[in-house]
This record gives structure tokens, sequence and C-alpha cells, in this order.
């Protein structure tokens, strides 16, 4: 059996990988989707933010956030472990659960997350931490402005940074909501 190899990124198209021997990943970078050595496990790559040379992606069949370096030409895995380990935990590393996260955008270093399904809620990463933090959304399916921790979102779609606060395409309220930066505070800018 070969040496274990990832597939390394050209710097212009992450979608285009084509395997190269390099050392075994680190404990970040073993879980890609149901395979241990190729983020071609990776199951329905969705959002993409990018922070400096960093391309993130919300990898959201296995409910995971993946850190593509594009000056290594490296991808690992932030949050998230593999297609069949799911739910709803925020924390540190491993410990994070996530539920078919789709949006992701980016602000000030900071990562925020539609995590979608029966999470209902928007997430925010901190890419060097790892550590995942709730950030609005109460996570009953429902509808409703206000505090963060009282906002309700059905499966949010989309996210994106915005100079007053963070925009959520709400997919299965019809609306576009938005999360105020300083208070978190929830407000529907378009819909009914």
């Amino acid at each position: 059996m070969g040496r274990p190899s990832l597939p390394r990124f050209s710097s212009d198209r992450a979608w285009r990988a084509t395997a190269r021997p390099c050392t075994w990943p680190t404990p970040r970078t073993t879980r890609f989707g149901r395979s241990t050595s190729s983020p071609a496990g990776s199951r329905q790559w969705q959002g993409l933010a990018l922070i400096g040379g960093h391309l993130y992606v919300a990898d959201a069949d296995v409910s995971a956030v993946r850190d593509i370096d594009l000056g290594a030409r490296v991808v690992s895995t932030l949050v998230g472990e593999d297609l069949f380990v799911f739910g709803d935990q925020d924390g540190e590393g491993n410990t994070v659960r996530l539920q078919h996260p789709l949006g992701i955008t980016a602000r000030n270093g900071v990562l925020y997350l539609a995590d979608s399904y029966n999470n209902n809620k928007i997430k925010r990463l901190d890419p060097r931490q790892r550590a995942v933090t709730t950030w609005p959304g109460s996570g009953a399916a429902g509808r409703s402005d206000g505090p963060p921790a009282s906002a309700a979102f059905r499966e949010p779609g989309g996210v994106c940074a915005g100079v007053g606060g963070l925009y959520i395409a709400d997919t299965n309220n019809h609306r576009i909501a938005l999360a105020d930066w300083r208070s978190g505070e929830v407000r529907t800018v378009i819909g009914d």
C-alpha cells in the first residue's frame, strides 16, 4: 500500500484537484467525508468565503467546514467529522456538530454559517481557534424577529456580511433577515 496523499489544488481553481504525495495528515486533516486521505470524499461543497490566503468551504452533506490553504495547497477540516456525524453542538474542534451548513461568509477574520436543516441557526466560527458559537437563532423552526436567542429561522440557506449586519436568506420563510452586528437583533428586511 502506498504512502497516503491529499489532493493539491491550483491557486486559482480549488475544485480541480490532483493527487500528489504529502505527509500523513494531522488530526485536523484526517476526515473528509467517508475518506481518510482525500477531500474528494467531501460530499457537497456549497458556500465559499475567503480570508487572506484561506478559502473556507461549507461542506453541506458531511456537516463540516473545510479550510483550503491556497498558499500551501492543502485542505483540512476545521469542524465536522463525517457523513453520519451531525447535530447541534457549539464548542471547539472535534466536539462541534453542525447539520447541513449551506451558506458561509466572512467578516473581520470570523466566519458565519447558515446551519440549516434541524438546527435553524446562524453559527459564528473562529477559524484560528476552531470555535463555534450560535449567533443568532433559537433552534426552533419558525419565523420571528427579535433578540438573537429568540430569533427563529426555517432552514437558513445563505449569509452575507454587510456593513450594518449579517444578511440571512431564511429559505423556507421566503425572507431576507438582517442580524445587527452589535446587538444581534434580527429584523426582516425583505419578505412578508
